[in-house]
C-alpha cells in the first residue's frame, strides 16, 4: 500500500508537471503573437548543382535533408532545369543533407543547423563527380555521430568499433557509455546488472540462454547498433532495473546479391568466421547468415579467507586457502535465414529461422588447504571437475507490417516460438592429502529445456494537431523443464551408483499478459508522452522431488512519462519517469536445497515476491558546433528487494537463500562528450559517478552503500584514405559491491548476509586499453584488421569482503590480452545497387513506397 501511495503521488506530480510546461508554451507562444495551431517553419536552404567535369547544371538531382538525431527524412526536393533548388518551411533544428544522382558519387554535409538567427543558409555552387559504379558517398564534413538521443533511448552506432573484429557483444558492450563488463561476462548499466537484453526488439530469453550468454554467441561485426532504454516507455516489457539493452543487427536490403564474407584468428587459440548474404528482387528479399566460433578461454585466482567463531574455550580461529585454474573451450555455430516478401506497397511479411548450436568444454581444478595457524594444516583436498554442455535452440518468427498513406499510421504484429535444450555430463573429484581418505568421485547429469511463446502487435494511429496514439498487446508464456541427476562412483564394483544428494528435477511455468497505450503529443518545441500498462502473470512451480507446488498470480500497472523541450532546436531537457518490475527467477523460487558444492549449500525460496522501483531521470544535451555534450541525472527507489541470506558455519560451508527484506535507492549522473577535434580525427568520452545503497531490514542489518566512478575514452583517428586507427581506455574506481540474489547480480539486490549481518565486497580499481588498426582495398570492399584487447594486461578483478565473523580475499584474472588479425570482403551486385539508388531516389521523392 505504501509503495502504490509512491507511484501515486509520483504520477501525479508529473502530470501536474506536463501541464504546467504545456500551458507555459501556450502561453509564450500567444505573448509573442503567434497561435500554436498556426506555428510554422521559416528556414530555407538553397544552392545549384552541377557536373564537376562540364560545369553543365544538372537537373532532377535530389536533394534531401535528414533529422542530425535519428537520421529521419525531415524534406526533400529536386533541382530545375538551371540545376537550381530551394527547401522552405524547414524547422529549426539540426539537420544533414544529401545530394545525389544517377551515375555521380552522393555528397553529403553535416552540421547543417537552423535557428532564429540564422534562417537562411545557402550552399551556392555543389559539383558532383560522375562515377561508373563505385557507389559509396563522398563525405564532406565529418562522420555521422556515434550517439544519437531519442525520446525514451539512446542509440550508439557501432558497426566501425574496433570491437568487430574477432570480437562479440560483450566486447561492443565494454566501448559504450555507462556500460560495464565483469569477469564472468555479465553486462551492467550504471553498476546495475538487472537488465533486459532484447535482439531486434525481442527477448534475448528466447533463445534460450540467459541475456549475458545471448550476448557472448552474437558476432560483433553482425551488430548495427545498441539502444540503452534506461526510463523505458509503456511499449517495453517492464522487467530489469537499470533498463533495457536492445542489440539492433545489421539487415542488407539492397536490390541483386550482396553480402559478406569475415575471418579472424586470434592468439591464444581464438577463431570466427561469419557469412552473412541476402538475395533481393523487386518484391522479395532473402537473407541468410552464418558465424562459427572456436574459443579457448583460460583465467585462475585466488581466494583467502580467515574466520573467527566464539566458544566456550575461546575463539575458533580458520583459515581457507584456495587456488584455482580454468580451461574452457567454446565451439558454437549460428545460422540464420529468412525471407521478406512484399505483399503490396507500404505492406509486407517476414519469415525467419535462428539455429544456435554448440558445446563447451570445462575443466577446472581447486587446491584447498584448510588451517587453524600455519603449522597446522586440518585439511587439504584438490576439487577437480571436467565436463561437457551441449546445447541447441531454434527460434522462428512470423512478423507483419503495414504503413498506410499517412506514414505515421502504422500496424504491426509478430508470431514467436523458441524451443532450446541444454545437457550437461560433468564429473567432480576430490583428491584428499590431509587427512589421509578415500578420493570421491562424483557425476552430475542435466537435461534442461525451454519453451516460449512471444505473441504482440502494436498499432500507431495519428490524431492530427492532438498528437498519436500507440497501443499494443502482448502475451509471453514460457515453461522451463529440469532434470538433474546425481552419482557416485564405487570404487569396490567400478560402477556408477546412487548418491547420497537429491536429484533435481524441477517444472517452471509462467505467462504474462500486458496490453498497454502511449499519448504523444507535440506543441512547438514542447514533446509530451504519457503511457500506462497493464499486466497479469501467472507462475507456476513445482518439485518433483519434493511434490511441493507453489502459485503466485498478480495484477500490476506500470506508468511513464516523457517530457522533452527543445531550445532553438539545437539544446534540449528532458525528464523522465517510469515504474518498473524485477521477478524473481526460477533459481531463487526452487526449494531444492542443491548440495553438489561440499563448500556452498543453495536453496530456493518459493514465497518469494517480486521487486519494485521507481526510476527518475533527467537530461540536458547541449551542441556546440560540431560537439555534443549530454548530462544525465538519474534517482532510482526501490522496494520488496530480495537478499541473499548467507550463513557461515564453524566447518566452513555456507548455507544460502533468498528472501525479500530490503530496500533501497541509487542516485548519480553521468556526462557524455562527442567531438570531432579535426577532420581527421574524433573523440568520445564519459564518466559517470553514482551512489547504490541499500538498507537491509533482517536481523541485525543496517544500510550500505557506496559512492563510485567510472571513465571511457575512445578516439578514432583516420590516418589516410582508408587508414583508420582506434583507442579505448577504460578506468573504474574502488567500489563497493552490494551482494544480491536478484537477476544476474546488480546494485539493487540487497546485501548477503552472514549470520545475519550485511556483508560488504569492495571491489579494487580496474583499467584497460584496447587498440586497432583497420585498412580498407577495393573501395572499401576489403578490409584488414590487427586489434589488440587489454594491451597492458591489466585487466583483473580484486575484491576484498568483510562479513561477521570472516574477512576474504579474491584475485581473478582471464585471457583478456589477445591478438587479433581479421580479414572481411564485401560482395557487392553494382547493377542491382544502381537499380537500388534509383528507387531509394524515387521514394524519397514521394513517387514509390517501400
Amino acid at each position: 500500500m505504501k509503495n502504490f501511495t509512491i507511484i501515486r503521488k509520483l504520477f501525479f506530480i508529473t502530470i501536474v508537471l506536463v501541464l504546467s510546461l504545456e500551458l507555459s508554451a501556450q502561453q509564450r507562444m500567444q505573448q509573442s503573437g503567434m497561435n500554436p495551431s498556426q506555428f510554422q517553419p521559416i528556414g530555407k536552404i538553397s544552392g545549384t548543382v552541377i557536373d564537376a567535369q562540364t560545369s553543365e547544371p544538372i537537373e532532377y538531382a535530389n536533394i534531401v535533408i535528414y533529422k542530425w538525431k535519428d537520421s529521419t527524412v525531415a524534406n526533400g526536393t529536386v533541382t530545375d532545369q538551371k540545376g537550381k533548388f530551394e527547401l522552405t518551411k524547414v524547422m529549426y533544428g539540426r539537420y544533414f543533407m544529401k545530394v545525389s544522382y544517377i551515375g555521380y558519387s552522393t555528397k553529403r554535409f553535416d552540421s547543417l543547423t537552423v535557428i532564429p538567427n540564422k534562417t537562411e543558409i545557402t550552399y551556392g555552387v555543389i559539383k558532383l563527380r560522375p562515377k561508373n559504379v563505385n557507389m559509396n558517398e563522398v563525405v564532406v564534413q565529418s562522420q555521422r555521430d556515434a550517439l544519437t538521443s531519442n525520446l525514451d533511448k539512446k542509440v550508439y552506432t557501432v558497426d566501425k568499433l574496433m570491437a568487430n573484429s574477432g570480437g562479440t557483444a560483450v566486447d561492443v558492450m565494454q566501448n559504450i557509455p555507462s556500460i560495464s563488463v565483469d569477469a564472468d561476462g555479465g553486462v551492467a548499466v550504471r553498476g546495475n546488472t538487472n537488465i533486459n537484453v532484447l535482439v531486434d526488439g525481442r527477448p534475448a530469453a528466447l533463445a534460450g540462454f540467459s541475456g549475458s550468454d545471448v550476448l557472448s554467441q552474437i558476432p560483433a561485426s553482425q551488430i548495427e547498433s545498441i539502444e540503452i532504454v534506461t526510463n523505458p516507455s509503456a511499449k517495453y516489457d517492464p522487467e530489469g532495473t537499470a533498463g533495457i539493452i536492445n542489440v539492433i543487427l545489421k539487415k542488407n536490403s539492397n536490390l541483386g546479391v550482396n553480402g559478406t564474407l569475415m575471418g579472424n584468428a586470434g592468439t591464444k587459440g581464438r577463431y570466427n568466421s561469419s557469412v552473412n548474404m541476402n538475395l533481393r528482387g523487386d518484391n522479395f528479399n532473402a537473407f541468410t547468415s552464418y558465424d562459427g566460433r572456436f574459443f579457448n578461454m583460460n583465467g585462475g585466482g585466488t581466494t583467502l579467507r580467515t574466520s573467527s567463531f566464539p566458544s566456550q574455550s575461546g575463539n575458533i580461529n580458520s583459515t581457507l586457502d584456495q587456488n584455482s585454474d580454468n580451461q574452457n573451450r567454446m565451439n558454437n555455430h549460428s545460422l540464420n535465414i529468412g525471407a521478406d516478401y512484399y505483399l503490396a506497397d507500404k505492406e509486407f511479411v517476414t519469415l525467419s529461422a535462428q539455429f544456435r548450436f554448440g558445446e563447451m568444454n570445462n575443466g577446472s581444478t581447486i587446491g584447498n588447504i584448510n588451517y587453524s595457524d600455519p603449522n597446522n594444516i586440518q585439511s587439504q583436498f584438490n576439487r577437480v571437475s571436467d565436463g561437457v554442455r551441449n546445447n541447441n535452440s531454434g527460434n522462428y518468427t512470423l512478423s507483419y507490417k503495414k504503413t498506410f498513406e499517412n506514414k505515421n499510421q502504422e500496424l504491426t504484429g509478430d508470431v514467436m516460438y523458441s524451443q532450446s535444450s541444454m545437457n550437461s555430463d560433468s564429473k567432480i573429484s576430490q583428491l584428499y592429502f590431509i587427512p589421509n581418505q578415500t578420493s570421491t568421485l562424483q557425476r552430475s547429469l542435466s537435461d534442461n529445456s525451454n519453451k516460449l511463446w512471444l505473441i504482440q502487435t502494436n498499432y500507431v494511429q495519428p490524431l492530427g494537431d492532438w498528437g498519436r496514439l500507440e497501443s499494443g498487446l502482448r502475451s509471453l508464456i514460457k515453461e522451463l523443464t529440469m532434470f538433474n541427476d546425481y552419482l557416485n562412483w564405487d570404487y569396490s564394483n567400478q560402477i556408477w551408483g546412487a548418491s547420497n544428494l537429491i536429484n533435481n528435477n524441477y517444472n517452471y511455468k509462467e505467462q504474462v499478459h500486458a496490453l498497454y497505450g502511449i499519448f504523444s503529443n507535440s506543441l512547438g518545441s514542447f514533446t509530451t508522452q504519457i503511457g500506462l500498462r497493464a499486466e497479469q502473470v501467472f507462475v507456476k512451480g513445482m518439485s518433483y522431488v519434493t511434490n511441493q507446488t507453489y502459485e503466485s498470480n498478480y495484477f500490476d500497472i506500470y506508468p511513464t512519462v516523457h517530457l522533452r523541450y527543445n531550445f532553438d532546436g539545437l539544446d534540449e531537457i528532458q525528464l523522465s519517469y517510469s515504474r518498473r518490475i524485477d521477478r524473481p527467477q526460477n533459481r531463487q523460487l526452487n526449494p531444492y536445497e542443491d548440495r553438489s558444492d561440499s563448500l556452498n549449500v543453495f536453496k530456493g525460496n518459493p514465497d518469494l515476491r517480486p521487486q519494485y522501483h521507481n526510476a527518475l531521470e533527467l537530461g540536458y544535451t547541449k551542441t556546440l558546433g560540431k560537439t555534443s555534450l549530454v548530462a544525465n541525472l538519474f534517482y532510482r527507489l526501490s522496494t520488496n528487494l530480495i537478499s541473499t541470506i548467507s550463513t557461515l558455519l564453524p566447518n566452513g560451508v555456507t548455507y544460502s537463500t533468498f528472501q525479500n527484506i530490503s530496500k533501497g535507492k541509487s542516485y548519480g549522473v553521468e556526462f557524455i562528450a562527442n567531438s570531432p577535434i579535426t577532420d581527421w580525427m574524433r573523440l568520445n568520452g564519459n564518466i559517470s559517478y553514482y551512489n547504490n545503497s541499500v538498507d537491509d531490514l533482517g536481523t541485525l542489518g543496517g544500510e550500505t552503500g557506496s559512492y563510485s566512478w567510472s571513465a571511457r575514452l575512445s578516439s578514432m583517428m583516420t590516418i589516410s584514405d582508408g587508414f583508420i586507427f582506434q583507442m579505448m581506455f577504460f578506468y573504474s574506481s574502488p567500489s563497493i559491491m552490494l551482494n544480491t540474489g536478484g537477476r544476474g547480480g546488480g546494485d539493487m539486490g540487497g546485501g548477503m548476509f552472514f549470520g545475519g549481518s550485511a556483508a560488504q565486497t569492495k571491489m579494487k580499481e580496474m583499467y584497460s586499453m584496447d587498440v586497432m588498426i583497420r585498412k580498407d582495398f577495393m573501395d572499401g570492399r576489403l578490409a584488414l584488421t590487427l586489434r589488440i584487447s587489454d594491451l597492458f594486461n591489466s585487466r583483473k578483478f580484486n575484491t576484498e569482503t568483510t562479513g561477521l565473523n570472516y574477512y576474504m580475499i579474491n584475485t581473478r584474472k582471464f585471457d583478456s590480452r589477445i591478438v587479433n588479425l581479421g580479414v572481411s570482403y564485401r560482395l557487392v551486385d553494382t547493377k542491382g545497387r544502381m537499380m537500388d539508388q534509383e528507387k531509394q531516389r524515387r521514394i524519397e521523392e514521394g513517387y514509390d513506397e517501400l
